[in-house]
């Protein structure tokens, strides 16, 4: 029973440790986009351009 607890603890903590790693990128990947969008809007004045030449087509498509 012990031992089967044990395992229950660490699969538990593991989904809430790779959920947040998930949750993190997701908050970088959106981050990143909009800089790059900043700086197509501002003309290169601020923001960042895309020198990591990552696809940022779908967070045009999340704008209102």
């Amino acid at each position: 029973m012990r031992e089967v607890l044990l395992i229950a603890g660490f699969a538990i903590a593991y989904a809430l440790t790779s959920t947040g790693d998930y949750w993190d990128e997701r908050r970088d990947a959106v981050h990143y986009c909009a800089m790059v969008d900043t700086w197509i809007r501002f003309q290169g004045t601020r923001g960042h351009p895309n020198y990591e030449d990552r696809d940022c087509s779908w967070y045009e498509a999340t704008k209102p």
